[in-house]
């Protein structure tokens, strides 16, 4: 992930609102990605800010999240050609952890009390199965607005979200890039070893 990514998550305190969307919340939005959206983005800012019980952050909104993401699909696209050479005993282990790294690392990005006003454009179709939907987030305490697209994918258990581009930087590319420096120089092993470091980190509160 390259550094002007992570200063611009830091500076806009953003974070978690790249990845707050898409819990599954009821049947009439199974064809509708964009009332999806919008429901479930109220449903985790809610919990995000909502500051109550004893889990961290990370641990409440990881269950919403779930339901949010093709984590597995997200995580095939980040690792890139490399996917093939993991077992599947490993295939499913890099998916945890890099989901787990993905809620911690957005978590930890809330702050303050006041939550975001979150405009939505009108979604685009990228295929017969996938769009992207725009959106406008604008920090409660000014500033500019931050750009976010949302790409989605319809599968059979509804639309989920397989990437998101921050001020038009693709979460899913610059993933890609620092995997494929890790595959080049210790393979699997090293990538596995490194998430795991990375998810050992202290979880936001």
């Amino acid at each position: 992930m390259s550094i002007a990514f992570l200063r611009s998550l830091l500076k806009s305190a953003f974070g978690l609102f790249a990845l707050e969307v898409l819990s599954l919340s009821g049947t009439a939005f199974a064809d509708d990605p964009s009332a999806f959206l919008r429901s479930s983005v109220d449903e985790v800012l809610t919990i995000a800010y909502s500051g109550r019980g004893n889990e961290s952050l990370p641990a409440r909104v990881r269950p919403t999240l779930d339901k949010c993401f093709a984590f597995d699909l997200v995580t095939r696209q980040a690792i890139g050609p490399g996917w093939r050479q993991f077992s599947p005993a490993d295939q499913k282990r890099v998916t945890e952890l890099f989901a787990e790294l993905v809620v911690r690392t957005y978590s930890a990005r809330v702050v303050g009390t006041q939550k975001p006003k979150i405009s939505y454009g009108s979604p685009a179709n990228l295929s017969s199965d996938r769009c992207e939907i725009p959106t406008r987030v604008v920090p409660p305490a000014g500033g500019d607005p931050i750009a976010v697209v949302y790409r989605m994918i319809r599968l059979p258990v509804g639309w989920r979200i397989y990437d998101v581009l921050i001020e038009g930087v693709s979460f899913v590319s610059n993933y890609r890039a620092q995997f494929e420096e890790l595959m080049q120089k210790g393979g699997e092993p090293l990538i596995i070893k490194t998430l795991q470091a990375k998810v050992a980190a202290p979880a936001a509160s």
